[in-house]
């Protein structure tokens, strides 16, 4: 009875080690098991691998100055030119604003002048009212966020769910925070966060309604608020193109055109 029952054991256990050896190995995406390092220069190469944009859609500006929102067409072409052309109801041209190496070119339709001059230090809040940098507004307007400064960097902590990166930057003399959320399964950032060593909003940046161009993820609903300065920007773009060829990047002026230079 005994060798009876130690048989039937042994032949359980075969058949237990037979079903395990059976069971396929899971595999996990590359993204899951993905370094940091490695997460970083993905993220960042999806941004420089945009060359080109075209943005149609409408756009929202709100600040302790203005709080107006029109229809809006972003071209971008890289590495330093940038044309806004802002459009009122039944299509009605408002103004074109055309950045290009270093220097700028505001067109106000209405008015029937252009103003230009040279790229400086708080040129946006002058042309569109919303005080932020010139590179942080081409990122912003294509929906892209700068990670080259990162790149050297590990974060201060990183965790991974089942569907989402999140990882944070602490800039140990600004004592700045930055949180980052991006997709585990095609990389695309759904969000993130500065804030000031006191806990406050600096900017808080949602991206969402993703879609893909050549494996790069981009949002059509972007929504950058800045709680510490009281501003928002807010645009969702109908269409959008990526790496297609653009003209060059000009103003077409009227000969009675008045120009005015901003020094």
């Amino acid at each position: 009875m005994k060798i009876f029952s130690i048989r039937r054991i042994m032949l359980y256990f075969a058949m237990l080690l037979f079903m395990v050896a059976c069971v396929p190995e899971q595999q996990s995406s590359p993204e899951a098991s993905m370094s940091t390092d490695r997460l970083m220069r993905r993220l960042e190469s999806n941004r420089r691998n945009i060359r080109t944009f075209r943005g149609v859609g409408s756009i929202t500006i709100r600040t302790d100055a203005i709080n107006a929102t029109s229809n809006i067409e972003v071209l971008v072409k890289k590495p330093d030119s940038l044309k806004i052309s802002l459009f009122g109801p039944f299509g009605i041209d408002l103004a074109q604003i055309l950045i290009a190496e270093n220097n700028f070119q505001y067109f106000d339709v209405m008015n029937n002048q252009l103003y230009y001059g040279k790229v400086k230090k708080g040129i946006i809040k002058k042309l569109l009212k919303i005080d932020i940098e010139l590179d942080d507004l081409t990122n912003g307007l294509v929906g892209s966020i700068n990670f080259s400064d990162k790149l050297q960097l590990k974060p201060d902590r990183f965790e991974v769910t089942s569907d989402l990166f999140s990882f944070i930057y602490k800039d140990p003399i600004t004592k700045k925070e930055e949180l980052y959320i991006a997709n585990k399964g095609n990389l695309a950032i759904r969000e993130y966060r500065i804030t000031s060593q006191n806990g406050e909003g600096i900017l808080e940046g949602n991206y969402s309604m993703f879609r893909e161009f050549n494996s790069v993820q981009l949002p059509s609903t972007i929504d950058l608020n800045y709680p510490i300065s009281d501003q928002r920007l807010k645009i969702n773009y109908r269409t959008m193109t990526v790496n297609n060829e653009l003209p060059d990047l000009t103003i077409k002026l009227p000969s009675d055109v008045e120009k005015i230079e901003w020094k």
